[in-house]
């Protein structure tokens, strides 16, 4: 009768387990929604090129979100606390990569972008090549002693530079649910090319170490110099080699107040909504469900809490030869993507 009892005990406390740890999952389309949403309205830089205009450079964020075991739910509350809105815009519109206690976050860099977003940071030689001899310590420096003779050469982009310092993150709790996000999806000629030496592909499986991820982007990545009928191609297999290192399963596209995911149970294919803006979002199927996530508001832009406001005032003041930033967003706009190396700057006088 004891060895009865002690069986029943056994049983109920591995049930009890299976219990608790089937209810940590991954949250569904809705609930991602609702975090992504409130992630970009927090998180996205901008910066100012001339007079009451703002773009949104190509960013990228991934964010270790912490589950509230009592009230069942990812709450993104601790991540802001965390690290918060402010510190880690700032850091990224300075151009640096924010390594924070839950988030590492960075935007793209490249010329002539560098000119509008930190004029007055150190100059980055992997990613130019001059007509003058400089050491000049500063891209504003640099473009006020060189107009005209600086030509791009590579380009960082957001991702790639995310998943470089994702080692910040390795300690965190494997049952946080990471989120790793990126403006725009993945290119092909760079970040999902397997010849090439900064693509991510290898990279991005350290997301696998929780137990619940997503990667997730908002706008379709626009490859230059591709015709028409290549074009979607091109996106699609983007998308599709980026599945093979993750599962495209785990890949959805949030825009606006809908996500979706990217991988089409029937045909084990790209969803259309994924590569092309032609297309809308058919029914996806629901991901294990957490409970709602309340929004996360109090974003402030205000010169007085963010700094945005000196930085503003230099932009004004750049030589405006140097050209103006690609693969960005004006104000609230889409983004054409990250771009490659870039060109020439305009010669003095050419500018607009």
């Amino acid at each position: 009768m004891a060895g009865l009892c002690w069986m029943a005990v056994t049983l109920g406390l591995m049930l009890s387990v299976g219990n608790s740890s089937a209810a940590v999952t991954r949250p569904n389309l809705k609930q991602l929604t609702t975090i992504v949403k409130d992630l970009l309205d927090m998180y996205r830089p901008s910066y100012q090129v001339k007079e009451g205009e703002r773009i949104h450079p190509m960013f990228s964020l991934a964010v270790s979100i912490r589950y509230d075991k009592k009230n069942k739910k990812y709450d993104i509350s601790q991540v802001i606390k965390d690290d918060p809105p402010v510190k880690v815009r700032n850091s990224m519109e300075s151009c640096k990569v924010y390594k924070g206690q839950r988030v590492v976050a960075a935007t793209l860099l490249k010329w002539p972008n560098v000119l509008y977003q930190c004029p007055g940071e150190a100059v980055d030689r992997r990613l130019v090549k001059t007509t003058c001899a400089t050491n000049d310590k500063t891209w504003d420096d640099l473009n006020k002693v060189c107009p005209g003779g600086v030509t791009a050469t590579g380009a960082d982009h957001a991702e790639y530079r995310v998943l470089q310092n994702f080692d910040t993150l390795q300690n965190r709790n494997k049952n946080d649910f990471m989120l790793f996000y990126v403006l725009a999806s993945p290119c092909d000629a760079k970040c999902t090319n397997n010849d090439h030496k900064s693509n991510i592909l290898k990279d991005i499986k350290q997301i696998q170490q929780w137990k619940n991820y997503a990667f997730v982007f908002s706008d379709v990545f626009q490859p230059r110099n591709v015709d028409t009928k290549r074009n979607g191609d091109t996106k699609r297999n983007a998308l599709q080699r980026l599945g093979t290192s993750i599962g495209l399963e785990n890949i959805f596209r949030c825009k606006g107040k809908r996500c979706s995911s990217c991988s089409n149970v029937d045909t084990e294919k790209v969803t259309p909504f994924c590569y092309t803006d032609n297309n809308q979002p058919g029914p996806s199927p629901n991901l294990p469900s957490a409970s709602n996530i309340p929004p996360q508001r109090g974003r402030s832009d205000s010169p007085s809490r963010s700094g945005q406001g000196e930085r503003d005032k230099k932009n004004n003041k750049i030589n405006k030869s140097a050209g103006v930033p690609t693969g960005v967003g004006r104000n609230s706009g889409g983004v054409v993507g990250q771009g490659g190396s870039g060109g020439k700057t305009p010669k003095k006088g050419k500018g607009k």
